[in-house]
């Protein structure tokens, strides 16, 4: 089963690790071409960054908190009177 969960995540975490990456590089871009076209697109680029990275981390920690209920609701009670 954990294999599944990390195949069904491998495409989503792809695209937010390149975005992230993108978002690290662009300044530098810009810093080396003094363009001012790139400059002018950098606020609706690191909307779309911030969208894209937020929206994975959101995910995938709702992901995770709906399987780990999933599988606290299939597991046996433990009984508190093997003991005695």
């Amino acid at each position: 089963m954990r294999q599944d969960l990390h195949d069904r995540w491998k495409n989503r975490r792809r695209m937010a690790w390149l975005a992230l990456i993108a978002g690290l590089v662009f300044p530098v871009l810009i810093l080396f071409t003094e363009s001012q076209e790139l400059g002018s697109v950098a606020a609706s680029f690191y909307l779309f960054v911030t969208g894209v990275v937020g929206s994975y981390i959101g995910f995938a920690t709702w992901d995770d908190i709906e399987i780990k209920g999933k599988s606290a609701r299939f597991r046996k009670p433990k009984n508190s009177d093997q003991g005695s």
